[in-house]
């Protein structure tokens, strides 16, 4: 999925990957963050629930990958 990912948007499309709970979207989604970081690139991530987003946020973080959460509730990050 993730080189199938990588490929679409080398193409200039914008592709959704849709996966089941526990296949790995979150790890998928830091390496897809990660890759894009390093080439000075930006991405939006949008989840429906706020564990994930902090579950996401502390993924970026291990990883050093500069992000912000804008959310209802939460002090905008940066």
């Amino acid at each position: 999925m993730l080189n199938d990912l990588r490929e679409a948007v080398r193409l200039g499309k914008k592709p959704l990957g849709v996966a089941p709970c526990g296949s790995g979207k979150g790890h998928l989604t830091k390496m897809l963050a990660h890759s894009a970081y390093l080439k000075g690139k930006s991405v939006a991530v949008v989840t429906v629930r706020r564990l994930l987003v902090f579950d996401l946020s502390k993924r970026f973080d291990d990883m050093g990958i500069p992000h912000s959460i804008q959310m209802a509730g939460v002090k905008d990050t940066g």
